[in-house]
């Protein structure tokens, strides 16, 4: 190929000039030095900006890495917040609990790395080497017993095995001390890196720890958190997968190396990304500290060779090539060097804008599946990236730039505080951008996110001109905190406020109460025979009876008032800004009236009623303590006046409760203190007119009130329970006492002794013990006769019919007490043996004046011997009375005109 003309005639041009223009015009060589010159600063310029451009983008991946950490740990944190709600919010929280619960939490994204989320358990049990030296009572931090366990005692596993189940968390001892400053601090904590056995390899891990303290904690003192610890949650994280999930690859260019420095003699290594170790002399690198929860980290971040030879060197190659070209061609043609200015100035301005479109590009792409939005404050316009558009429904062109379209979806309820939180960033008085708030999706369904942000560009005179943020979908993790709440404080049967709901409840009412001067009434109800409706329809129809009651309740108050379920069948009301008192008598028989209605349980009709105290504040009481315990009196004076009634509080029932209470307190160490004492009245053959049996009463002479009626201490040891030791008491002595007056008086001779329906009632009494003592006594049963009251015959329960029968078959007799004021049935008269009826007192006190109750005692005294029974009269005062039962036929009689009940010496010198 030859030289073209016109290329040799240019050579040729180029071959004639001379250094400094031979003909004597200097201007081209001016240009084409100002030519060089600028070529030179747009090489260099261009050097720079490419070199800024690459640390910029250092900066921002190195601020993503630190913001995807703590955002991760913060998310796992409300999660373990979460776990901890669920404790506190009850006093026992079983294992199907928690598994339950945290079985939903694996719905969430954000749980890379977890291995197991755990509840460990305090276990305070003293070897006897140490029980003499420290109190179980002991700061569980000053207790360094062997015998003090912690196990983890519930785990969730979240991958792979489950390294947390059946640990104790005092090993090793650097967990156990993050463990012991969680508590104290009442705060999250992370312990150091923890190396543990995982199969046939150790892994590297990290716990997040929150304590658990007893409900009844009041104060926030260290001593109080000390003394009412229950134990930690805890969730265990596999530091490598745990990191590597969070960078991933958009930072796989970055050597991150993170180390514990919260010791200031000896740092820990936490995390290295693969080929960290492998930087020697970066080009870029920064280091940061973190503290997070209770740790020190320092999060150090260099550039590996692929980041620093992302640096593209061509385009400042490429920019001196075209420089000297262009100075050349402005040499020859000197017109185009207004074009060649034009086209420089064009190029910066397209260069910007690359460099702002490529970082929005960027950062969309480094958001973690989160939306992104850039905000260009001077023109108040906004770019979004599709992600964030997605997130509510949207396709790209269905949401414009304007700001007024974002802020149309913010919930109206949170425009204000998402606006002040705003301001307050861009007045400096916050450092970050941080919001919840809800926004409106495409089908009209409202989504939760977390809002972050920052401003990305100032102006010279310090506005901000550009701010880029992200929105994280945080609707799910609402949702768990919200049913949480709802566990915590609804009933999840009747779906009322719970206990806890509704003491937080009385208190605002209270106040509400003071601050507009309306009083307040608490109305308590109880509902009656709810035990039957179990016991004969099943569980599942008593819980659609309370649901429907519950339903009744409400529909009888405003909507001001609280209705709340305490547990079981018992109600409670709050009626607040009462302006007319009268109004609550209103409600109160509306809400009787409604549950005496019959309840339609499927096939199934049950029939209930309610027993309700009232009391009212601040006439009766002016704390919760003393109002709940006014309408818990009046609530059982209602039940034992006849139940479905109301019952008011009044003073009397306050000072009854403080009596039965005393009396209570004082009962229970009257029989060690020997203070009872058994009385036996003799009953008199009334034919012979000799004593061939005796009853066996119980006496109490207490040391500063004197004999105490049994009237009034045996219904409160039925109640309490304590009826069972003393009934056992009174037993033993009746036996010994028979066992030496038969030897006096002859074998015939017997002893009655009472038996409570309690005694009967309760599973934990049994025959057996009665009947081996008698027989290590060497007694036969007809020395004993068991007396009853009429309504146990109606008792169908297996534990009454198989001690009456018990005591049949061992030769035992059995005797109806007060005969005539009940229900007896004469079927179970026959069905259980029945040796003896008892005519009550009541009968035989006027058969002397009235020829009704001498008929009466006849007709009883005619049918008992028809049914071959016998028949024994109580309360015998004349001797008139005497003669007229004697005359009717009555077998037996006791009374004080025989004798009072003596103690057993007094006994042994009566005569008849």
């Amino acid at each position: 190929m030859g030289t073209q003309p016109s290329d040799k005639s240019l050579l040729h041009k180029v071959s004639k000039i001379k250094p400094w223009g031979g003909d004597g015009k200097l201007w081209p060589w001016l240009i084409l030095l100002i030519g060089l010159g600028v070529t030179y600063q747009l090489w260099h310029q261009s050097r720079e900006q490419e070199s800024l451009k690459l640390e910029a983008e250092f900066g921002l991946k190195s601020q993503l890495v630190v913001n995807q950490l703590e955002q991760y740990l913060a998310v796992q944190d409300r999660m373990l917040r979460g776990v901890q709600s669920l404790f506190m919010a009850s006093n026992s929280v079983e294992e199907e609990e928690f598994l339950a619960y945290t079985e939903s939490l694996k719905n969430l994204d954000n749980h890379q790395g977890l291995l197991c989320v755990a509840f460990a358990r305090i276990e305070r049990t003293p070897t006897p080497s140490t029980r003499s030296r420290k109190a179980l009572s002991e700061p569980i931090t000053q207790h360094h017993d062997e015998a003090l366990h912690i196990p983890v005692v519930y785990s969730q596993p979240f991958s792979g095995s489950d390294p947390c189940i059946r640990q104790d968390i005092k090993a090793p001892a650097s967990r156990f001390n993050a463990f012991t400053r969680a508590l104290r601090d009442a705060n999250t904590h992370l312990t150091q890196p923890i190396m543990r056995q995982n199969r046939a390899s150790n892994i590297a891990t990290l716990d997040m720890i929150l304590p658990v303290y007893s409900n009844r904690m009041r104060g926030q003192s260290l001593e109080e958190r000390e003394h009412n610890i229950e134990g930690w949650v805890f969730s265990s994280f596999d530091i490598a997968t745990l990191m590597g999930e969070i960078f991933q690859q958009e930072v796989s260019q970055l050597a991150i190396r993170i180390t514990d420095i919260s010791d200031a003699v000896t740092t820990l290594p936490v995390y290295q990304n693969p080929g960290a170790d492998k930087v020697k002399t970066p080009q870029y690198e920064s280091s940061r500290h973190l503290e997070i929860h209770g740790r020190v980290w320092n999060v150090h971040i260099a550039s590996k060779p692929d980041f620093e030879a992302a640096l593209d060197r061509h385009r400042s190659s490429l920019i001196a090539g075209a420089g000297l070209a262009l100075s050349v061609l402005l040499y020859l043609l000197s017109r185009l060097f207004a074009y060649r200015t034009q086209t420089l100035k064009t190029m910066r301005v397209m260069h910007k804008e690359l460099t702002l479109s490529e970082q929005r590009w960027k950062f969309a792409l480094e958001g973690s599946g989160d939306g992104v939005w850039d905000w260009d404050i001077e023109k108040n316009e906004v770019i979004r990236s599709s992600r964030l558009k997605s997130m509510l429904g949207l396709e790209d062109w269905e949401l414009g730039p304007e700001l007024e379209a974002w802020k149309e979806r913010i919930h109206p309820e949170d425009v204000y505080r998402v606006v002040t939180d705003l301001e307050k960033y861009m007045n400096g008085e916050t450092s970050q951008y941080i919001n919840e708030h809800r926004l409106l999706c495409k089908d009209g369904s409202w989504k939760w996110i977390l809002a972050r942000g920052m401003v990305v560009d100032w102006a010279a005179d310090g506005r901000p001109l550009r701010m880029v943020g992200t929105h994280t979908d945080i609707s799910k993790l609402k949702e768990s905190e919200n049913l949480v709440w709802r566990q915590a404080n609804f009933d999840q049967l009747t779906e009322l406020p719970n206990r806890r709901m509704f003491y937080d409840r009385l208190a605002q009412e209270i106040k509400k109460s003071n601050r507009l001067d309306h009083p307040l009434a608490l109305l308590f109800l109880d509902l009656d025979h709810f035990k039957e409706v179990n016991d004969t329809l099943g569980h599942d129809k008593g819980d659609q009876l309370l649901q429907e009651a519950a339903r009744r309740i409400n529909h009888c108050v405003r909507d001001t008032d609280t209705v709340a379920r305490l547990g079981g069948d018992e109600f409670i009301v709050i009626l607040s800004e009462l302006e007319d008192l009268n109004s609550i008598d209103r409600i109160a028989q509306g809400i009787l009236g409604k549950l005496s209605e019959s309840f339609k349980l499927g096939e199934d009709i049950a029939f209930v009623s309610a027993s309700m105290g009232i009391t009212l504040y601040p006439t009766d009481a002016n704390s919760i303590d003393n109002l709940l315990k006014n309408v818990d009196q009046a609530m059982y004076s209602a039940k034992a006046s006849g139940r479905n009634r109301i019952s008011y509080f009044t003073p009397s029932m306050q000072q009854a409760a403080h009596q039965k209470m005393l009396i209570t307190n004082d009962l229970r160490l009257a029989l060690q203190d020997k203070q009872l004492q058994v009385h036996y009245q003799p009953i008199i053959h009334l034919a012979s007119g000799t004593i061939e049996k005796a009853e066996a009463l119980l006496r109490w002479h207490h040391p500063q009130r004197g004999m105490v009626s049994p009237a009034e201490f045996i219904p409160i040891a039925e109640e309490t329970g304590l009826i069972m030791e003393i009934g056992d008491w009174v037993f033993e002595q009746s036996m010994l006492q028979v066992k030496k007056w038969q030897l006096q008086r002859g074998s015939h001779f017997q002893i009655s002794v009472n038996k409570s329906p309690v005694q009967f009632k309760n599973d934990s009494s049994t025959h057996d013990h009665w009947l081996d003592y008698m027989k290590q006594l060497g007694l036969a049963g007809q020395s004993l006769v068991v007396e009853i009251t009429e309504g146990l015959l109606l008792d169908t329960s297996h534990n009454v019919s198989k001690k009456l029968l018990a005591f049949r078959d061992a030769g035992i007799q059995v005797a109806l007490d007060d005969f005539g004021t009940g229900y007896s049935s004469l079927a179970y008269l026959r069905r259980f043996d029945i040796d003896y009826i008892k005519i009550d007192q009541s009968f035989v006190r006027n058969i002397s004046t009235q020829p009704d109750d001498l008929a009466l005692c006849e007709s009883i005294i005619a049918m008992a011997h028809k049914l071959g029974l016998s028949v024994i009269a109580e309360g015998i005062e004349t001797e008139e009375q005497c003669a007229l039962l004697k005359a009717a036929g009555c077998d037996y009689g006791q009374g004080y005109w025989f004798s009072p009940a003596v103690p057993a010496d007094k006994f042994e010198t009566l005569a008849f």
